[in-house]
């Protein structure tokens, strides 16, 4: 079963000096830090909040998501083995609801996150208008919104990133974004 979407937002990427900008209608939602060299922790900015995405290798590479303020740990993100080709990764918040977010094509930033088997956010890009932009629907716009929208593209970004051997996303200095601040 899916929610109906009742809110859309329209979404910007910019990217500049190894920042990743997110924004909805205009309005910064937050930011991506890009690891120098490819090294982690990556960092995100979000309504005045910092939060850290570290790297845990095992078997299934894990990444934890921490609040950098309160030191408090927010949840993880379990990638599959062959994460690059599989499209689905776990998000398990430290309060027990457990997300799953999907990627619907190959190299493109079209993803949603479900609950339970409902959609509860989707974004699909629009490459006729303008490069990394689109449309993210949402049926509640709620605490904790803005932190499933960055890392859905944090997500997006590291799979592009994988997929293309480091060429987009946010592994190297070489990327395709357009250069708004």
């Amino acid at each position: 079963m899916t929610k109906s979407f009742l809110q859309a937002w329209h979404y910007r990427i910019s990217y500049a000096d190894n920042l990743f900008s997110v924004y909805l209608n205009d309005r910064l939602v937050g930011n991506i830090q890009k690891p120098l060299s490819g090294r982690w922790p990556v960092y995100a900015i979000i309504n005045d909040r910092l939060y850290s995405f570290s790297k845990k290798k095992s078997l299934c590479t894990s990444i934890i998501v921490v609040d950098e303020i309160s030191k408090d740990h927010i949840g993880i993100i379990k990638l599959p083995f062959l994460s690059p080709l599989l499209p689905s990764v776990k998000f398990a918040f430290a309060t027990g609801e457990k997300f799953v977010w999907q990627a619907d094509i190959f190299f493109s930033l079209h993803w949603k996150w479900m609950l339970e088997n409902e959609n509860v956010m989707e974004a699909i890009d629009n490459l006729a208008q303008q490069r990394n932009s689109g449309v993210i629907a949402i049926p509640e716009y709620k605490q904790g919104t803005d932190l499933l929208i960055i890392t859905g593209f944090f997500l997006s970004l590291l799979r592009r990133s994988k997929l293309s051997m480091g060429l987009w996303g946010l592994k190297r200095n070489i990327m395709r974004f357009s250069k708004d601040h």
